[in-house]
């Protein structure tokens, strides 16, 4: 949701920066000031939020690492974040037809009346209707009295080109619809046009008092058109007014426009502190360590040795353990660079060593039982040839011996008495 952070970091800048101009420049006669304090901070507001010093937050390497290493497999539903953005873009929408519709009836009250030329403004006379400017074109009422008053007024917004100020902060409205500062915002630039205007005037042969009970006469109506300068104007009638019979300030007081050469460099730092962003501009980056030249080239010609352990059992009586060690070569590279040096010469080729191991270790069985380590075999084994098997012998028994069994006489019959 980087759009969302973005909007909100660029309308806090702007809000700190709306509150200083109240604080400190808002009760200032330097009007010319004031209108490129209010432009310049408008437009800063939206372009520190990418300015950002990584030194101050070490993770913001980590987040550009892990977002530009992340990748979606599976199709994503639509979220919280895919609401407020198509939210937010439809009310953008529907701010931008209400703003051509302003523009539209600006120029259809231009076509409707031919102009009249003079200098390098269009006279547009409208019967009934308040004077006010838009660019190079005046609208004014034939029958106002002190005509020459309002042109040298309307002049004056004609000439400074208020009304990109008016369309500017229009459209800033616009993109930032959700923040209700911009409307006084709007109002301020206004405010600060008609001081503009009413100095020119009052450098004019012509009574600050009558001057005052003349825009008095004529504010009555209270609506206020969007997109123009209005001379009478009902809701800055009391500011004009005051700034009029101000006394005008002090050149020293202009060091005070200095502060904010301390202030925004204070703002970027604070917020790269305090935020991980991985969109913008990183001044002071957080490099990694590198080593030294030498160090390195040192490293790269190291051979890697491979070590292969091979076990030999005999009878399980004795283990004899060969390793193996191996260096790997290197890859085949010319004698020179580019810049003609010479290069170290290529590593030797590959050895191959032989150690005889010490006797393994007692080893452990799954259940934790040790078992004993086998004897150690003798220096010289000797080959020694197993004795035949012995001959079968046969074994005779002796004959068995049979008797002659007698027969029994059969009983007596049984008695008659019985």
């Amino acid at each position: 949701m980087n759009w969302l952070i973005y909007l909100l970091e660029a309308n806090a800048y702007l809000i700190i920066f709306f509150g200083i101009y109240k604080i400190l420049f808002e009760k200032e006669t330097f009007y010319t000031l004031n209108r490129f304090f209010l432009l310049l901070a408008s437009v800063f507001a939206f372009i520190l939020p990418f300015i950002k010093i990584g030194i101050l937050n070490p993770q913001l390497n980590v987040a550009e690492f892990t977002t530009s290493n992340t990748y979606s497999v599976a199709e994503k539903q639509p979220g919280f974040e895919e609401v407020c953005l198509i939210v937010y873009l439809l009310i953008i929408f529907g701010g931008l037809v209400r703003f051509a519709f302003n523009l539209t009836g600006i120029y259809r009250l231009i076509s409707s009346v031919p102009a009249k030329k003079i200098e390098n403004i269009r006279l547009i006379q409208i019967a009934q209707s308040q004077p006010f400017s838009f660019f190079n074109y005046l609208f004014i009422d034939s029958n106002l009295e002190k005509t020459d008053v309002v042109m040298t007024h309307e002049k004056t917004h004609i000439k400074q080109f208020h009304s990109a100020d008016v369309l500017f902060f229009e459209l800033l409205h616009i993109v930032n619809w959700f923040n209700p500062l911009i409307i006084l915002l709007k109002q301020e630039i206004k405010a600060v046009h008609e001081y503009l205007a009413d100095e020119e005037v009052a450098k004019a042969d012509i009574a600050l008092d009558e001057y005052a009970s003349f825009l008095i006469q004529h504010s009555r109506s209270k609506t206020q058109k969007v997109l123009i300068n209005q001379m009478f104007n009902h809701s800055l009638l009391k500011k004009r007014i005051i700034m009029l019979g101000k006394k005008k300030s002090v050149p020293a007081s202009r060091l005070k426009y200095g502060v904010m050469l301390a202030i925004i460099p204070a703002m970027v730092c604070g917020s790269s502190f305090a935020l991980t962003k991985n969109y913008g501009v990183d001044l002071i980056a957080v490099k990694p360590v590198q080593q030294n030249p030498a160090q390195s080239k040192k490293a790269t010609n190291q051979t890697h040795t491979k070590v292969e352990t091979v076990v030999i059992q005999d009878d399980a009586l004795s283990s004899k353990t060969i390793e193996f060690e191996a260096k790997s070569a290197q890859p085949k590279m010319s004698s020179k660079t580019k810049d003609g040096k010479e290069q170290a010469p290529p590593p030797p080729p590959v050895k191959f060593k032989v150690k005889k191991a010490e006797l393994l270790k007692p080893e452990y069985d799954r259940m934790g039982a040790e078992k004993q380590a086998p004897p150690s075999p003798p220096k010289e084994a000797k080959k020694v040839q197993a004795p035949p098997p012995p001959t079968a012998k046969k074994i005779q028994f002796p004959k068995p011996v049979i008797k002659e069994v007698k027969e029994l006489p059969p009983p007596p019959p049984p008695s008659e008495k019985e």
